[in-house]
């Protein structure tokens, strides 16, 4: 009979945080990403289901600020869709990690570039936010090649019509504008005359 003798590596310790608007912030190397999901990605909030006992306990990796003695602040990265539906004073689960800078842009990018991909239809105005912004080394590796659109195509087994047919849909829709109080009064003038 053999032995395992692989070490296996000790998990970081979870705790609880009540969360607060000072204690629970994106992290710096990571706020673009955050930004980009929270302007162009749609948060959806879970249906409330009384068949459901129990939601799913999300834990978060988290890395926490040592310059600040006084308070414990701890630093999300990734995982934007869970952190959009916390709310104040919630209580939730955090893992501390040690991860260096590019650690944190590479797992914050990863995040960003698979929930791009997973979005059904393919996203032009996302895909551009994420190629203007995502470093090239960072493209690189996570992507394995250049971030074009034909290797996004090519991962997502798509033909380029596909895309082609979005981006047109998105340039046809033009943004209403509201008209503007004083051509309202004027127009109301022009019909009472």
């Amino acid at each position: 009979m053999t032995r395992n003798t692989t070490q296996k590596k000790p998990k970081s310790p979870t705790k609880n945080l009540s969360v607060a608007a000072h204690n629970f912030v994106v992290h710096e190397l990571a706020c673009r990403q955050y930004q980009i999901y929270c302007e162009l990605f749609e948060i959806i909030k879970p249906r409330q289901n009384r068949k459901i006992l129990t939601p799913k306990t999300v834990t978060f990796d988290v890395v926490k600020d040592l310059t600040n003695k006084d308070q414990e602040i701890f630093y999300f990265f990734d995982d934007f869709a869970s952190v959009g539906l916390i709310q104040n004073q919630q209580t939730i689960v955090i893992r501390q990690l040690a991860l260096t800078d590019i650690d944190i842009r590479r797992r914050a990018w990863a995040y960003l570039l698979n929930a791009f991909l997973a979005l059904k239809p393919i996203n032009p105005t996302i895909y551009q936010a994420i190629k203007s912004s995502m470093p090239n080394e960072i493209a690189k590796e996570i992507f394995e090649d250049e971030l074009t659109i034909a290797n996004v195509l090519k991962e997502l087994g798509l033909d380029r019509h596909h895309y082609d047919y979005q981006a047109r849909l998105q340039q046809s829709k033009k943004p209403h504008a509201l008209p503007l109080f004083v051509d309202l009064i004027a127009e109301e003038m022009q019909n009472e005359a």
